[in-house]
C-alpha cells in the first residue's frame, strides 16, 4: 500500500483549490457579463489550461502545478543496460 506523502497532500489540496476557484471565477464571469449560466462550464476548463500555462512561470517548470517542488535528477541506468 503507498502511503500519502506531504507532498501528495498538498497536490490534492492545490488541485481541489485551483478547481473550486475556477468554478467560482466562471460562475462569476457570467454572472457580471449576462451570458447563459452554462457558459461557466466551458469558461472552467479554459480557466483551467490558462492556470496550468501560466503555473509554468510560478511553479515547477516542468510541471503545471503552482507548487514548486525541487529539482529530482533522473535515474541512471543500472550497469550494463542495453539501450
Amino acid at each position: 500500500m503507498t502511503t500519502m506523502t506531504k507532498a501528495y497532500w498538498l497536490d490534492m489540496a492545490e488541485r481541489v483549490g485551483a478547481t473550486a476557484a475556477e468554478a467560482v471565477l466562471g460562475l462569476t464571469i457570467t454572472e457580471f457579463s449576462s451570458l447563459p449560466v452554462w457558459w461557466a462550464a466551458l469558461l472552467v476548463p479554459v480557466l483551467s489550461a490558462a492556470k496550468g500555462f501560466l503555473a509554468r512561470y510560478v511553479g515547477s517548470p516542468s510541471s503545471a502545478s503552482l507548487l514548486r517542488r525541487p529539482a529530482v535528477s533522473p535515474v541512471p541506468d543500472p550497469p550494463g543496460a542495453v539501450e
